[in-house]
């Protein structure tokens, strides 16, 4: 559970008349790491200085869930989909890459906000390149 924080406030209305009004503010839970932070870490922890290449994956989950934060519909982000966890830490995201599917035309079947399966059962990972999963099924 989060934080309550109890406010009181001593009020006074046009007739002179006071009393006490008492508010409650609860603070929800803190954000936690998901699937796609994992993922991220085990990238930086396998490949911490892979400049160039592109490595198989062989993560141990085949498939992973995730939110679309990004994609390709003003045609700034050509062969891009950014996903990941919706949360605000960092090393929460990462970027898929394919030239093929995430294009401008293509962006309607990835919206922004649409939640997401990853099949990382045959991805793989290129620092430059980003990562290239197999599929991406809407859920």
């Amino acid at each position: 559970m989060g934080r309550i924080a109890k406010l009181s406030f001593n009020l006074k209305n046009a007739y002179g008349a006071y009393w006490t009004k008492e508010v409650t503010i609860e603070q929800g839970e803190a954000p936690k790491a998901g699937e796609v932070s994992a993922l991220v870490a085990y990238i930086k922890n396998t490949w911490p200085s892979l400049e160039s290449g592109t490595e198989e994956l062989n993560y141990s989950q085949k498939t992973i869930p995730a939110v679309i934060l990004a994609n390709n519909e003003g045609g700034n982000n050509f062969g891009k989909l950014y996903v990941g966890d919706n949360i605000t830490l960092p090393n929460s995201a990462i970027i898929l890459y394919s030239t093929t599917e995430f294009t401008r035309d293509n962006s309607a079947k990835y919206p922004v906000g649409k939640k997401v399966m990853l099949d990382l059962s045959a991805a793989q990972y290129a620092p430059y390149g980003n990562l290239r999963p197999t599929a991406i099924c809407a859920s």
